[in-house]
């Protein structure tokens, strides 16, 4: 429905100007969703924290809008491993970002500019220009969102539309470059290809023993053997270091301590929802429910179709559910609520107790995180210690040995990472640049600590260049 919004912010040349814009804010303050404490929230933009259920939503949405535009469902196992998740996170800490600097640029969007915009949307209201209530049930079922979330979110994407409109009000391309960009989208090729059919040779005798010799000699560079190097590995793993790493028992009451709130986990419910046109329809609602009537029946009487009822899950704490949901007991209705769209009547139908862990559900986590970060700064005082040492002209083997680690030898590597006998070597760095610079690099040099994506660092050094043959 946002779609308009959304691709506001997509061009190119908007790209350019708001990331210079929403830099300060998308790199600082993100949290690591995968090895943070466990929270409701999954990462934090300038402050502003993204709940795992905001991440969710937005990303089925995404999800949903490939689908729609390939034709072709796309499962959640494989949607994560396209790395279609980290995507749809990367695109929510944008507009979050953005939206931060609407806010501090002193911009803001009134509650009758975002229902101005629901108006406008084709098919949103009746003949009377009110809001077509049996329609905003369908977009939210839809998406999965409460009244005051769609509100929120539509606030957003007008909050990001006042920026890049007002970044790229008059902005033109140069000519030269706008010919380029016409020439480069436009262009078609036409292109033809012959197919050869091997049986078009007929039978082919296979070569006799001369034959296979000449065959050799004339093309025997084809069968040479690659260049292999010799080479001498150091690695410094935090997940390796962190198991010899010591963790005191009050170090670990003390972080549980300070992060007790992140482990309380708060009720969560299932709810189900009628609306209704006026306050007296509403009260007449409750009144039925009161005597007995079925939840799904007096909403059909409300207009509305089996199974629009439901809403979704939330937590309690959640700002877009009214206080009053949380209140009931399961299945008892709430009493008629003034939403921002009209008067509806909620109620839960499943209730999942929050719940607390204690220090014993927790001590090996928190041991293993803690253990983690020391390994991570052992790692920065190891790298100094060998890099000194190895400036004094002491040697890599010598090294590594007074620090208590492991030299690895390679005795043939080449350039696809494979031995003399075609082997896979396991256990290389993770670094798509190693095997580049192993095969370049000079003999008998020691390199610097470079970055492995595992978090690891690594030294080599080219012991011995064994040449292709």
């Amino acid at each position: 429905m946002l779609d308009s919004l959304r691709d506001a912010t997509k061009s190119w040349v908007a790209t350019i100007f708001i990331a210079l814009l929403v830099m300060s804010f998308a790199v600082w303050g993100i949290q690591d969703f995968l090895g943070a404490a466990p929270t409701t929230d999954i990462a934090k933009v300038a402050g502003t924290p993204i709940s795992r259920e905001r991440f969710e939503r937005h990303y089925r949405d995404e999800l949903r809008r490939i689908e729609q535009r390939t034709g072709q469902s796309i499962a959640d196992r494989q949607a994560r491993e396209l790395g279609l998740d980290r995507q749809a996170l990367t695109n929510l800490i944008d507009q979050i970002a953005m939206e931060r600097v609407a806010v501090d640029l002193g911009l803001n969007v009134s509650q009758r500019s975002v229902l101005g915009y629901l108006k406008s949307i084709p098919n949103a209201t009746d003949a009377t220009g009110r809001i077509n209530t049996q329609w905003l049930q369908f977009v939210l079922q839809e998406s999965q969102m409460t009244e005051a979330q769609l509100l929120d979110t539509i606030r957003g994407g007008l909050l990001r539309d006042q920026v890049t409109n007002t970044i790229l009000t008059g902005l033109n391309l140069p000519d030269g470059l706008a010919s380029a960009l016409n020439y480069a989208r436009r262009e078609r090729r036409t292109v033809e290809y012959l197919k050869l059919d091997p049986a078009i040779l007929g039978n082919v005798p296979d070569l006799d023993e001369a034959g296979l010799k000449k065959y050799y000699a004339d093309n025997g560079i084809r069968f040479r053997r690659p260049e292999y190097r010799a080479v001498s590995l150091l690695v410094l793993s935090p997940t390796e270091l962190a198991k010899t790493a010591t963790v005191s028992e009050d170090e670990i009451k003390r972080i549980y301590e300070a992060a007790k709130a992140t482990y309380v986990v708060p009720e969560e419910r299932k709810f189900e929802q009628i609306r209704f046109k006026d306050e007296a329809a509403a009260r007449d609602g409750a009144e039925r429910l009161a005597r007995g009537e079925d939840f799904e029946a007096v909403a059909l009487l409300q207009g509305m179709k089996t199974g629009e009822t439901k809403i979704g899950t939330a937590k309690a704490g959640d700002s877009t559910i009214p206080r009053q949901a949380f209140e009931t007991a399961v299945n008892v209705p709430t009493a008629p609520i003034k939403g921002p769209f009209g008067w509806i009547i909620l109620r839960a139908t499943e209730i999942t107790p929050g719940s607390s862990k204690t220090l014993e559900d927790v001590r090996t986590e928190i041991r293993d995180r803690l253990a983690q970060d020391q390994a991570k700064t052992r790692i920065i005082e190891l790298t100094r210690e060998i890099e000194e040492a190895l400036g004094a002209g002491t040697s890599l083997e010598e090294a590594a040995g007074k620090a208590k680690l492991t030299l690895r030898s390679i005795p043939a590597i080449n350039a696809q990472g494979k031995g003399l006998q075609d082997e896979v070597i396991d256990g290389l760095p993770q670094d798509s640049e190693f095997l580049r610079l192993v095969q370049e690099g000079e003999t008998g040099r020691d390199s610097e600590f470079l970055f492995a994506k595992d978090g690891s660092y690594y030294l080599y050094r080219v012991d011995k260049v064994i040449p292709a043959s």
